[in-house]
């Protein structure tokens, strides 16, 4: 994702709670809203989204969590897997999978910020 996309994560992210929540009415502050705004635009995660045309239809993040270099961590960062979500009319066609797999590419991939990367 890039932060012009920010809009599309945090919709699909509030419809999601509400589905988890099992309350379509469920409304949120506008300090939750900009909190969540800045995880997503500051926030050390690689998101990936799903469109059909133009529409945002699923999301998936992975969060970093940094940790000593180890032989089970030899890169010194680990992912943590959340807020995987795909509209339901989009459900059982691959999508989340095929978030989870970028993601998992892109945790073993990508360059740390540790290193001076600034790009996601």
């Amino acid at each position: 994702s890039d932060k012009n996309n920010i809009e599309d994560i945090v919709a699909l992210r509030y419809e999601m709670l509400r589905v988890v929540k099992k309350n379509s009415t469920l409304e949120y502050s506008e300090q939750f809203c900009d909190d969540t705004r800045n995880y997503f635009k500051n926030g050390e995660r690689y998101t990936a989204i799903a469109f059909d045309d133009e529409n945002a239809v699923g999301c998936a993040t992975m969060s970093m969590i940094y940790v000593m270099h180890t032989n089970d961590h030899p890169f010194g960062k680990r992912g943590h897997l959340m807020n995987v979500y795909v509209k339901p009319e989009y459900r059982r066609q691959g999508i989340a999978e095929k978030m989870v797999r970028l993601l998992i590419c892109l945790l073993y991939t990508s360059p740390s910020p540790r290193d001076g990367a600034t790009s996601r």
